[in-house]
């Protein structure tokens, strides 16, 4: 198989998987959650409503990377919420608020925020690579009308 064809196929399906997993560890643990997100240095109604804005996000961005219509708006979602969440990241390794709060709420328990910036980086960097194959042609099994060489309807 060639590997660009095997690389497009998977790629979906694992950014997919991450997001799904994130988002059920999220619910799945409620209360810990929430008290993660209130001891981020963010005003206490916007850490509430991030608590059941962020797994859904990620619930939604899985949804449209696994289904072929809508993955490029997929792909192209999950790099803005990588980038979002990054330059929380960036903000907190910066020293920009009052205290450095713990890096429980991502993916990763405990890990340090630096872990968290690198598992961001790569998952924002997958899906720019899964855009990039999808709409410059370099996956042979790309439709036609998401090709950028498609012909356009003569008027």
């Amino acid at each position: 198989m060639h590997i660009k064809r095997l690389f497009f196929q998977v790629l979906p399906q694992l950014l997919a998987g991450v997001m799904l997993y994130t988002a059920t560890r999220q619910w799945l643990d409620w209360e810990a959650f929430q008290g993660q997100l209130l001891n981020q240095p963010l005003p206490k109604t916007l850490s509430l409503i991030l608590t059941g804005l962020l797994p859904s996000v990620e619930v939604l961005l899985a949804g449209l990377l696994l289904f072929e219509k809508s993955r490029p708006l997929g792909f192209a979602l999950t790099m803005g919420f990588m980038s979002m969440t990054s330059g929380y990241i960036v903000l907190v390794l910066s020293e920009a608020f009052a205290y450095v709060p713990c890096s429980c709420v991502g993916m990763l328990d405990n890990q340090p925020w630096e872990v968290q910036l690198a598992l961001n980086s790569s998952i924002f960097f997958l899906a720019l690579a899964g855009y990039r194959i999808r709409e410059n042609r370099l996956c042979p099994d790309t439709p036609a009308r998401y090709r950028q060489d498609r012909e356009l309807p003569k008027t």
